[in-house]
């Protein structure tokens, strides 16, 4: 929640020049990857671990690695549109 807020004052913070806002592209699907990254994490990974005597091993593994994965992809996304700016 943090990385959202910082990304906010950064954004409000800019020189006028470079015409920031939440609508430009790269912020906006920065924001919408970062989104799905928690949603992920909190949707799929966490619950994956809070019962596991309920599922096999095998299960709990596959949810896990899957939204993990997923959720990493979408974390490195956020990285390149923020970095890189396209």
């Amino acid at each position: 929640m943090i990385i959202v807020i910082a990304r906010f004052g950064v954004i409000g913070m800019a020189d006028s020049r470079y015409n920031l806002s939440i609508t430009t592209p790269w912020v906006l699907g920065s924001l919408v990857l970062y989104a799905i990254a928690l949603i992920l994490a909190l949707a799929l990974v966490v619950p994956s671990f809070e019962h596991p005597e309920r599922r096999s091993a095998r299960s709990t593994y596959v949810r896990a690695a899957a939204g993990s994965g997923i959720a990493t992809i979408a974390l490195i996304g956020t990285v390149v549109f923020m970095v890189w700016k396209p």
